[in-house]
């Protein structure tokens, strides 16, 4: 059984990238179809289910009823955070980036499940080792070439988890003066994201020059929270403090 290849309004069948290019922009129309109804799907059927607080202005107080979050939106969240680490390219972590923080302004009752859901994601890439964490594909010397090999470079995919990373490096910004919940998961991971162990590390880094300038930026973005005044003084301040240097140097070795 044979299966036709999609054509183009001329009638010429399109290539592997064009397929991909049209697949890519289906996703990233999925993503925005499902934020959008994410953001309309409050519940505010029944009042005494919601979450209420309350906000003292001059001598009197303003009852402010948060809408409930609900098993639907649980699940919704986790699909719009983990499906664009499946496809995992530039054009669709952009989308999957807005889609992010549109959600946050729409659902701000669901900023931080969406936060923790994103650190997860971050997890994820390291352990399937995609981005900054890539395996480094052996890249034959252009001093001692051979006729079967052939000079061309062999780059991870960066770019991707560039995006990824100015998200969170924009998430440290705004959580430091908001709660502290959301600081002590970028702690972890950050811990979780560099290694102190060199001969045994748990989060190898990539040493391809496409990737230094992510590397770097990471370990600024860290060394910047130890630093300042934001992580209590302790073992894990020291620790990271550590990690950064350690992950550093290794650049170099």
């Amino acid at each position: 059984m044979s299966i036709a290849a999609p054509i183009n309004d001329k009638g010429i069948e399109l290539d592997f990238e064009e397929r991909i290019a049209i697949f890519d922009s289906n996703f990233r129309n999925g993503l925005f179809k499902l934020t959008a109804m994410l953001i309309h799907n409050i519940d505010n059927s029944d009042d005494n289910e919601n979450e209420m607080s309350f906000t003292t202005i001059g001598n009197q107080t303003y009852r402010n009823d948060k809408p409930k979050v609900t098993a639907l939106d649980r699940d919704m969240v986790h699909a719009l955070i983990w499906l664009p680490v499946k496809m995992f390219t530039t054009s669709v972590m952009e989308a999957a980036v807005d889609c992010w923080s549109w959600a946050i302004v729409g659902r701000p009752e669901l900023e931080l499940l969406i936060v923790e859901e994103i650190y997860k994601v971050w997890e994820k890439v390291i352990s399937d080792c995609h981005g900054l964490y890539s395996i480094d594909k052996p890249e034959p010397s252009p001093l001692a070439p051979s006729e079967k090999e052939e000079l061309k470079p062999k780059p991870p995919s960066v770019n991707p988890h560039l995006i990824l990373f100015k998200f969170i490096e924009e998430r440290v910004y705004l959580c430091m003066h908001k709660a502290d919940i959301e600081m002590e998961m970028l702690n972890d991971l950050l811990h979780k994201s560099l290694s102190l162990i060199l001969e045994n590390p748990r989060a190898p880094m990539t040493k391809h020059v496409s990737a230094v300038g992510l590397r770097f930026r990471l370990l600024y973005l860290a060394l910047y929270l130890v630093q300042s005044d934001y992580l209590a003084n302790g073992v894990c301040k020291y620790l990271l403090r550590e990690k950064v240097y350690h992950t550093a140097f290794d650049y170099f070795t």
